[in-house]
């Protein structure tokens, strides 16, 4: 599939569940001051599958072209938010928390920043293993052009190959496995995301979700 079908396709996904997003927002505006417990239920859960098809076409996305998500003008998409940001929100919009909801939130914004620790350690690998194919990108570049004459043949499997060929095949392993590294990169990204803020609902009152929901659409 070409990009401009894939940009225009999940283009298309996404301007569509925008509107719906802030048609959320209004229903969640109106039942701010409701009290009815299951129609707050119903909504809530109904805000959430929502998040969640957007990280399912996300996923989609990943697995058809990353390089979208890694392009300055796709980058909206790719970024999102930081888990720990939802914990900002919850003190910020929902008022006072027990002591029971106070040591379950803590518990969870400690498993959320392990898992933003994982995502800035495999941020680094990415970014070293796109180093290194540049540097034998530039290698190459430099044997084509004979401006390197080191370069010697090796016999692999018995046929004779030459540097440049070698090279070559090790910077399309290593393209291959960069690519693998980076659609897993934004799929824990957004499971860490989607996993914090379904925990954080979880623990809140009826009413505290809608306020912290009411927020959260907002913002993201």
């Amino acid at each position: 599939m070409s990009h401009p079908t894939i940009q225009h396709n999940f283009a298309a996904f996404f301007e569509n569940w925008l509107f719906q997003r802030h048609c959320y927002l209004q229903r969640l505006l109106e039942n701010s001051i409701l009290i009815d417990k299951e129609a707050n239920t119903s909504l809530v859960d109904q805000i959430l599958c929502h998040y969640k098809k957007y990280y399912d076409e996300r996923a989609k996305l990943a697995n058809e072209d990353i390089s979208l998500f890694f392009s300055s003008t796709w980058c909206y998409w790719v970024a999102g938010f930081r888990g720990s940001w939802v914990f900002r929100i919850v003190w910020d919009t929902v008022g006072q928390l027990s002591v029971e909801q106070l040591w379950r939130m803590e518990r969870v914004k400690a498993e959320t920043q392990r898992g933003e620790i994982d995502i800035d350690n495999a941020s680094a690998s990415i970014q070293y293993n796109r180093d290194v194919i540049l540097g034998l990108l530039s290698r190459v570049k430099r044997l084509a052009d004979g401006e390197d004459q080191s370069a010697r043949d090796t016999l692999t499997d018995g046929e004779v190959q030459s540097e440049e060929e070698i090279l070559m095949d090790t910077i399309v392993y290593k393209m291959k496995n960069l690519k693998e590294m980076m659609v897993q990169l934004v799929a824990n990204t957004d499971a860490v995301r989607e996993w914090t803020v379904r925990e954080v609902v979880g623990i809140l009152s009826p009413t505290q979700r809608v306020r912290f929901l009411t927020a959260f659409v907002q913002f993201y």
